[in-house]
């Protein structure tokens, strides 16, 4: 849910993977309600798999990205029956030729793919050995078929190819929102709780759009011409560590408070929403983007909005001058920014 772990008290947290390493993902739930609707939707698969998802989980610790994590995590889900596997088919993609996939892409495919056999395999006989007890307390034979508590659909896993997670990787790149969650007051119980008891992994900036990475901490560090930029960072020199919550109404103090607990480690993460990623860019957009106290995202009018006219986000760091915007969303999105402030900011520059 990505509420803030530091804001609850510290004895209704619950471990991850049933307290194991989990492939060195290991962290915790805010408690048991978020713990038994993230094991219904995929968390026992996860946990199914063990120290198989280790190989992906240290790529994207040492590379510092986390949109294979997000694409793992739509998996884990799509395997479980949760969602589907084809709920970002709807977004638009970076294009690549038939055939041709960025190496390191298809490298994190095999290893999530490793994760994903290993998940449904454990699972399957752990359902097994559960049915072949129940059978033996009852007096009952089991026939040796798929048990029918098992519930993961193996033709889903199948679906879930490499052309898949290309697709779904070059989405996130184009229209992945970064959440930024203001840090809330700490109960007395956790205070002193550090940083590095919390191992979330997740981590970034907070900005009024999209993110999109090709290095750091949003997106991939590839080195090939398929290599995306750092484009929808907001950039801010934010120093103040007080946990007291912003005003909600103030976007500038929200992003302060959010590069405050970003600095920290503390609560950010990654989401694909549909209809808001169908917004356009604007360096001077009419909608703000903030996030409360969960990954539910506000969207809010920042000025009066005229009839019909399109509601827009910004896709890059919009107190950065015309020309760094326009570099960073020519080299990231492909195209050159005409909106009016960019138009009037470039005829004053002239």
């Amino acid at each position: 849910c990505l509420r803030e772990l530091r804001a609850r008290p510290r004895a209704e947290w619950v471990a991850t993977h049933g307290g194991g390493d989990g492939g060195g993902m290991a962290g915790h739930f805010c408690g048991r309600a978020c713990a038994q609707a993230a094991w219904d939707a995929y968390h026992e698969l996860e946990t199914a798999a063990g120290d198989a998802f280790a190989p992906l989980a240290r790529r994207c610790a040492s590379h510092e990205v986390k949109f294979p994590l997000a694409a793992a995590r739509l998996a884990f889900a799509a395997a479980q029956g949760s969602a589907s596997p084809r709920a970002a088919d709807a977004l638009v993609r970076v294009n690549f030729p038939p055939g041709v996939a960025p190496g390191d892409w298809l490298e994190e495919h095999a290893m999530l793919r490793v994760a994903l056999l290993r998940g449904v395999a454990v699972a399957e006989l752990g359902a097994a050995r559960e049915e072949k007890e129940r059978g033996r307390k009852n007096g009952e034979k089991t026939n040796g078929e798929t048990p029918a508590r098992f519930r993961f659909d193996k033709n889903v896993v199948k679906e879930l190819d490499a052309e898949w997670y290309v697709g779904v990787l070059s989405r996130m790149h184009l229209n992945a929102f970064r959440v930024e969650i203001p840090p809330a007051a700490l109960p007395a119980d956790v205070a002193e709780v550090h940083v590095g008891d919390v191992r979330d992994g997740h981590g970034g900036h907070g900005h009024r759009g999209h993110e999109c990475g090709g290095g750091g901490e949003c997106g991939h560090a590839h080195h090939h011409h398929h290599s995306l930029p750092n484009a929808g960072e907001r950039e801010s020199a934010a120093s103040t560590t007080s946990h007291s919550p912003p005003a909600r109404d103030s976007f500038a103090e929200a992003m302060t408070a959010a590069m405050a607990a970003s600095a920290s480690g503390v609560g950010a993460g990654t989401a694909l929403y549909g209809a808001p990623s169908l917004l356009n860019h604007s360096c001077d957009p009419n909608v703000d983007v903030s996030w409360a106290i969960d990954s539910r995202a506000s969207f809010r009018a920042a000025r009066a909005i005229e009839k019909d006219e399109p509601l827009t986000v910004a896709y890059v760091d919009a107190d950065a001058g015309v020309a760094a915007r326009r570099e960073k969303l020519a080299f990231a999105y492909g195209f050159e920014c005409r909106c009016e402030r960019c138009v009037e900011e470039t005829s004053a520059v002239q």
